[in-house]
């Protein structure tokens, strides 16, 4: 029979068998990142914790328990990563962790270390960090600032502060060029648009700013190049591109672009609020 003994002896043992922990639904999240192995999250319904997965493994699903998770202290705003460091980042602060984590079966050491870097700023959207060779850039309440290897914080931004200031901080996105060394934020509010452009060879900015009728809600590489994306409806986007060169006046027009999805469940009430 199928269902024998002799059979089910042979079949593969539950999980749960040897100690690991047993998976768990995370709550909803606003964003998430992948370090180190391991997937975080944040932005959850209690801001001041983040979760992060056990260990991955190649063809399984990410694997997650309420054990597994750190509090942080004030509400967690972005992740990135730094070489083998995670920086978590609040508003006002930034916090590096370091460490392996625990292993399959829990424990009381998390495994992880916590420290706070010196400094009086933080990240305020996590769409506008970007993992450089340098460092990493995120957009604090100050403006444009950088972190390097050795935890210093500065604000390399300052070139670009009349920008920043008049699109109110407000970032669409943050695209890491494959084929050159730039990073470009995009920034839109109501008929009007950026490009700011920082090049981390030469410690240079640029700024071009983009006529638009709607406002951008993101940005993308696509194609080689950089690109705003526009939603015109609610079943239509559009790829804006760059322009050609720093400063010309010439844009290449919208690429209509519809996208379908499957059905998307929401799960209960929380589901939707995330």
């Amino acid at each position: 029979s199928e269902f024998s003994d002799a059979n089910l002896i042979l079949q593969e043992q539950l999980y749960t068998n040897n100690g690991i922990l047993d998976n768990a639904g995370t709550p909803p999240c606003k964003f998430c990142h992948f370090h180190n192995g391991r997937i975080w999250i944040g932005g959850l319904e209690d801001s001041t914790t983040a979760w992060f997965s056990q260990p991955y493994v190649a063809g399984e699903q990410p694997r997650f328990n309420e054990a597994l998770q750190l509090s942080i202290g004030p509400p967690v705003t972005a992740f990135a990563s730094m070489d083998e460091t995670l920086l978590v980042f609040g508003e006002t602060s930034i916090f590096v962790i370091v460490g392996d984590g625990p292993p399959a079966i829990g424990g009381l050491d998390p495994g992880f270390e916590v420290a706070t870097v010196s400094t009086d700023v933080g990240c305020i959207d996590m769409k506008s960090v970007v993992e450089l060779p340098t460092g990493v850039m995120f957009m604090s309440r100050k403006g444009l600032y950088h972190i390097n290897r050795k935890l210093e914080v500065v604000w390399l931004g300052q070139p670009v502060k009349d920008t920043v200031d008049e699109f109110g901080g407000t970032i669409r996105g943050v695209t890491l060029l494959k084929n050159s060394p730039e990073g470009i934020w995009g920034m839109s509010r109501t008929s009007t648009s950026a490009r700011v452009v920082y090049n981390y060879i030469e410690d240079k900015w640029t700024v071009d700013t983009l006529g638009s009728q709607v406002t951008a809600i993101t940005s993308a590489q696509y194609q080689g190049s950089w690109r705003l994306v526009y939603a015109t409806s609610a079943a239509t986007l559009n790829f804006f591109a760059q322009k050609a060169t720093p400063g010309a006046s010439d844009k290449e027009p919208f690429s209509p672009v519809k996208l379908r999805t499957p059905q998307i469940k929401l799960n209960t009430l929380q589901g939707w609020q995330a």
